[in-house]
């Protein structure tokens, strides 16, 4: 799945994570790939909910929050954003993630 999400074939990618989440329902890596297809596909609310997903089993997972704020972005949900990013940003991330976080949330403000 992840694979054919870099090469941006977002409906092979899904169905290969739907099919992981079938066999792994509790597999964060297989929700968040989800995800990242759904926001490829341009379906922003399911990819919302995929993120959520992995943050549900994992609370603190950066790569679900700042996805998720990037979701929100594109959704035209602003607030929405911010409270991801914010988020991502008091878990801690990479400095180079960070960097984009904080241009990111300056842009919706």
């Amino acid at each position: 799945g992840d694979l054919h999400n870099l090469n941006l074939d977002h409906d092979k990618a899904l169905r290969d994570f739907q099919q992981a989440i079938e066999l792994a329902p509790a597999s964060a890596a297989a929700h968040l790939g989800q995800g990242i297809a759904y926001v490829g596909l341009e379906k922003y609310d399911r990819a919302v909910e995929s993120f959520r997903k992995v943050l549900e089993l994992h609370p603190r997972n950066t790569d679900a929050l700042v996805n998720l704020g990037v979701a929100y972005v594109l959704a035209g949900r602003s607030a929405k954003a911010l409270e991801a990013f914010e988020e991502a940003l008091e878990v801690g991330l990479a400095p180079d993630v960070q960097e984009r976080v904080r241009v990111w949330m300056g842009q919706l403000r």
